[in-house]
């Protein structure tokens, strides 16, 4: 994907490109992580409907190198989770889990204290680990998606053909009742 540029109207930035035959739109805020779900209040009227959001974020409770997807969920205690789980209302969200914890927290004070510092030389090979392995996550979201997507189109031509044929038929029986 192209380098990420500044979105107009929206604080944060964005990249865009191709993926698997679809569109794929990456969003970074460019606010406090608390406050990052602004970006998706600000840009939830401009983008399609049939849209896959990921909301890909860091876990605790993860070990450092993994990934997980998840359809649904709570903000897990995660405050930039939380915020954007606000911002979106009603619009579902693929949640990608990216792995974090480390034996190395409790050498902190806080866990934010432990989130800001830098990865140690030795996590940068399980950190690198974790982008495959996300990746092949979300193509299979994505696959997922399309499939559903494509089921969906397929019972609702089905229903529009029913309800044609029983349409028709009542117009036929009422054509012969004058």
């Amino acid at each position: 994907l192209p380098e990420f540029t500044a979105v107009e109207g929206c604080s944060a930035t964005g990249s865009g490109g191709e993926a698997a035959g679809a569109a794929v739109l990456l969003i970074k805020p460019t606010v406090s992580m608390n406050d990052s779900g602004a970006a998706v209040a600000a840009l939830r009227e401009h983008v399609p409907p049939n849209a896959l959001w990921v909301l890909a974020h860091d876990d605790l409770d993860l070990p450092l190198g993994s990934a997980r997807g998840r359809q649904k969920g709570s903000h897990g205690r995660h405050n930039g989770v939380r915020s954007v789980l606000e911002s979106a209302g009603d619009l579902p969200f693929f949640r990608l889990k990216l792995g974090v914890g480390s034996d190395r927290k409790r050498d902190f004070d806080s866990v934010a204290d432990f989130l800001l510092a830098p990865f140690e030389e030795d996590e940068t090979g399980a950190l690198r680990e974790t982008f495959p392995k996300a990746e092949q996550i979300l193509m299979g979201a994505a696959k997922s998606l399309r499939a559903a997507r494509s089921g969906q189109d397929r019972k609702d031509e089905l229903k529009r053909r029913f309800e044609a044929e029983a349409l028709d038929d009542a117009r036929a029986a009422l054509a012969g009742l004058a």
